[in-house]
């Protein structure tokens, strides 16, 4: 009988190991820079990795799975996020990853959060990269992770 628990994780470990310089990539090429996101209460703390040739316009804004995560989504001492970030980087293409409610550098309560104040804080994610376009993307891709419980 197939464990359910830890699927969606193995099959995301799996998919990176397809590819052998993901899981084991060389530092970033790129440049990250630590942003501090603020609306109302909250402040949401994430780091913005940034190619140094930029093949696409767009940016990758990855997404925790359930549970209170940082912005690496560290699993097991994995931090899947990251080395996602360094590829997409070595690929050309900008990222954006973030601690969660109440996780890292991020403030407020996780506990206490509902699925509209994440909803919430996307959204604002999405109009801080829209309205200072110091970077100039065109579009955002976002990027999550499904785990079960």
């Amino acid at each position: 009988m197939l464990h359910v628990k830890g699927y969606a994780t193995f099959l995301m470990l799996g998919m990176l190991s397809l590819y052998q310089g993901a899981a084991f990539a060389a530092p970033s090429a790129g440049k990250n820079v630590e942003l501090a996101i603020e609306h109302g209460e909250t402040t949401i703390v994430g780091t913005l990795t940034l190619p140094h040739e930029t093949q696409s316009g767009a940016l990758v804004i990855m997404l925790s799975g359930s549970g209170p995560q940082d912005r690496d989504e560290t699993l097991d001492g994995f931090r899947v996020f990251l080395h996602l970030a360094e590829h997409l980087s070595e690929q050309g293409i900008a990222s954006f990853r973030f601690d969660d409610r109440g996780v890292g550098g991020s403030s407020g309560n996780f506990g206490q959060s509902k699925l509209s104040d994440h909803a919430n804080d996307v959204i604002r994610i999405l109009n801080y990269f829209a309205e200072h376009n110091a970077h100039g993307f065109r579009g955002f891709i976002l990027l999550g992770i499904v785990r079960a419980a």
